[in-house]
């Protein structure tokens, strides 16, 4: 039988899960007009894996794939659909599941979340990598039978080049900010 506590801890797990969703999918809403417009999910993204840890946010990541693939609109400029996940852009959406597990990983083997924010900023930027990495190689795929050669450098420029300081900065201040709500004790 479960306590009282453990059944608190829980319901308390539930609730960050589900304001996370939340977060995540108003995060892909939301546009940045510059020359190549971005969302903030990078931003979301780095301060839900923060806040619930990578196991948490791998479920919270699952969720939003499931409503986007029951045809909710939570994907990037209101999308939704099967199609979004494996189109020339699903490979960055994967890719969001593959950096809350590594993220696991690398908590797990140097307790990042724990140490400066520089660490989980540099942390975050390597699962950024396994993200653009996954998602270029895809986009190149799918790109190709859809629409011919596409050469993987050229794929860069195109879909990771514009995004690089933008997104080092959004996953920045994601860090900065899981910082300083750390030291309130918002979180425990």
């Amino acid at each position: 039988m479960k306590s009282k506590n453990d059944l608190k801890k829980q319901i308390k797990a539930l609730v960050m899960c589900a304001i996370c969703l939340a977060m995540l999918v108003l995060s892909a809403w939301v546009t940045i007009p510059f020359a190549i417009p971005f969302t903030l999910q990078t931003m979301a993204l780095t301060l839900i894996i923060a806040v619930l840890g990578g196991e948490l946010a791998s479920c919270v990541v699952i969720c939003y794939f499931t409503m986007g693939i029951i045809g909710l609109p939570v994907f990037a400029g209101f999308g939704n659909g099967i199609a979004t996940l494996v189109g020339p852009t699903g490979g960055y959406l994967i890719g969001f599941l593959l950096w809350a597990l590594l993220f696991i990983v690398i908590d797990r083997v140097f307790k990042i979340r724990e140490k400066k924010t520089f660490w989980l900023i540099i942390a975050n930027v390597f699962c950024l990598i396994l993200l653009y990495s996954v998602g270029t190689m895809w986009f190149v795929i799918v790109w190709q039978g859809s629409k011919g050669a596409i050469s993987f450098g050229s794929a860069l420029m195109m879909c990771v080049v514009p995004y690089i300081i933008p997104d080092v900065l959004k996953i920045s201040l994601a860090c900065v900010a899981y910082t300083r709500i750390k030291k309130t004790r918002v979180l425990n």
